[in-house]
């Protein structure tokens, strides 16, 4: 019977009224200071498709620089101009 009456005693507490507050968390967030994210230039290829990691190897691989390219489009031209019909031929 004394269990009986701790329990009686117990439910006879008033509810708790508060909640939540967010009373010196501000303080404390800024006593370091909020820091922006870090970030790396590349993120991370970690549980990226690895069908599409190995065909983006070889697409870079094969990558021209822009030098390269504009050579190979120097090349081109000057190949076109000499097969066109503006081409002063031997006849």
């Amino acid at each position: 019977t004394a269990g009986a009456l701790t329990l009686v005693a117990a439910s006879a507490e008033m509810a708790k009224s508060k909640n939540h507050t967010s009373h010196n968390n501000t303080n404390k967030d800024h006593k370091n200071g909020i820091k922006l994210p870090k970030f790396n230039r590349y993120r991370s290829l970690r549980g990226v498709d690895r069908k599409f990691l190995k065909n983006q190897r070889y697409a870079k691989k094969h990558q021209l620089s822009t030098a390269q390219q504009q050579k190979r489009a120097a090349e081109r031209a000057s190949a076109y101009i000499a097969s066109s019909i503006y081409a002063i031929s031997p006849s």
